[in-house]
């Protein structure tokens, strides 16, 4: 790409409300088990405090917080079906277990603290399925499993088992339905390490995961699967299993500030009346946006920025938008805001610095066109960065992921000339801009026009 990418989006896309803005009013419950008191085995180090400490940042989130230490069978079974009946009609629903798990002919089980295994029949009979805690959450709109269960398991050993098979640590488990995410401590067939201090690794990194800027559920474990690397020196790799659609999944819930009290009044003043003429789109719009909500805001200052929806074009109207909604922690006002700075629009003086700060805040919340901003950010040296096209193929990726078609775009021209550590291919390049083409991206289908490739 010749620029920066610039924040284009179609006008419905500008318009409309992601999940980002639903999670202010969602219905989030969990159900939080840690299990260390095992009769027939070595006390566990960590799990009590992972359990206390994962509750207490998933309240601090405003999830309604069910937390359960040291089950037996009976117990462990009773919190799931209970916490199944909590759950249904929720927007989010997770179960966070910490604990021991096995796997016996590629189904994972969680073991409660009072089994006892010697032959593997006693598997079934003395422990509780994991499928058990996937079906009891099938009532909630959103359904996430955590579980740092693949610590080495004594229980297993020296356990007769025939001819059945038992894995070590846990195996893949791929949803059955839509909306759902398994988040495994470890990948399949490896194991996870209890740990040294206070937390084991994986808790510790979602607990810290839980506590920074809110991100995308994807980049969020992928966060948590980044610090477990880290700090287990490469010896523990977290493995996610999702089937997600396109929508944005946040955990953490979006607050007014204290700078907007009551809310919406700052909106109104900002704004003033409606105008008249006003396309049905952009009244409700504005509507949302006097009552206070950022990402109405902003999307109404990239309404003011280009002149759609029967307003007149107003730069300064849309860079105070953009400003407040910024300050209100909103990722689109926060990546409009910094391609403001980047190319230097209206009053502002070019400040390609400030851009990258505001695009890394709106990359962090998991905004694909931020992150493919930064990218390109990186990928020229620009804005105080070093030039670091490895960096930029990773945003790339990131926004890709999650079928952006810049990303897409972007990613594809690193793979046309073997940039970023990316393997040159002309058939990967080909394929990555047909993506971005299906969306109408202009850019991707001039792209495949010069490769011949229409």
């Amino acid at each position: 790409m010749k620029s920066i990418v610039r924040v284009m989006m179609g006008i419905t896309l500008a318009l409309a409300l992601d999940a980002a803005g639903a999670n202010a009013l969602a219905r989030s419950v969990a159900l939080v088990i840690g299990n260390a008191g095992y009769k027939h085995a070595a006390m566990l180090r960590n799990p009590l405090n992972d359990a206390d400490d994962v509750a207490k940042a998933l309240k601090a989130l405003g999830f309604e917080v069910t937390l359960k230490k040291d089950l037996p069978r009976n117990g462990l079974n009773d919190a799931i079906d209970r916490f199944g009946d909590a759950s249904a009609g929720a927007d989010i629903a997770v179960l966070y277990f910490a604990g021991h798990g096995v796997e016996v002919d590629g189904q994972n089980y969680l073991v409660p603290v009072d089994a006892k295994l010697t032959h593997v029949r006693h598997v079934r009979a003395r422990t509780t399925s994991l499928r058990t805690a996937v079906d009891a959450v099938s009532g909630a709109k959103f359904r996430l499993l955590i579980i740092d269960a693949c610590r080495d398991n004594p229980l297993t050993r020296g356990m007769r088992t025939g001819s059945r098979s038992v894995g070590r640590g846990l195996a893949r488990m791929e949803p059955t339905e839509s909306n759902m995410m398994i988040a495994f401590a470890a990948a399949a067939g490896a194991l996870a390490s209890d740990g040294r201090g206070r937390n084991s690794p994986y808790a510790r990194a979602l607990i810290q995961a839980l506590r920074e800027p809110r991100r995308e559920v994807r980049f969020l474990f992928g966060r948590v699967r980044d610090l477990t690397i880290a700090r287990t020196r490469g010896d523990q790799r977290p493995h996610m299993y999702a089937s997600l659609g396109a929508q944005r999944i946040y955990l953490h819930p979006v607050r007014s500030t204290p700078a907007d009290p009551p809310r919406g009044v700052a909106a109104r003043r900002i704004l003033g009346p409606a105008p008249t003429g006003l396309s049905a789109a952009v009244a409700g719009l504005w509507a949302r946006a006097q009552e206070g909500d950022a990402r109405a805001i902003a999307a109404l200052g990239f309404v003011f920025e280009t002149g759609a929806g029967g307003l007149k074009r107003d730069l300064k109207r849309a860079l105070r938008l953009y400003r407040h909604a910024a300050a209100q922690g909103d990722a689109l006002g926060q990546s409009n805001l910094g391609a403001m700075y980047g190319r230097g629009v209206g009053e502002l003086k070019r400040d390609e610095k400030e851009a990258v700060r505001l695009y890394r805040l709106a990359a962090a919340q998991g905004y694909a066109l931020a992150q493919v901003n930064l990218g390109m950010m990186h990928r020229l040296g620009r804005g105080g960065l070093r030039k670091d096209e490895k960096e930029a193929a990773r945003l790339f990726r990131l926004a890709a992921d999650q079928g952006e078609a810049w990303g897409f775009a972007a990613l594809a021209e690193l793979h046309e000339r073997g940039g970023g550590g990316l393997k040159k291919s002309r058939a990967t390049a080909i394929r990555l801009y047909r993506r971005a083409a299906e969306q109408g991206l202009d850019y991707a289908q001039k792209a495949l026009k010069r490769l011949g490739a229409e």
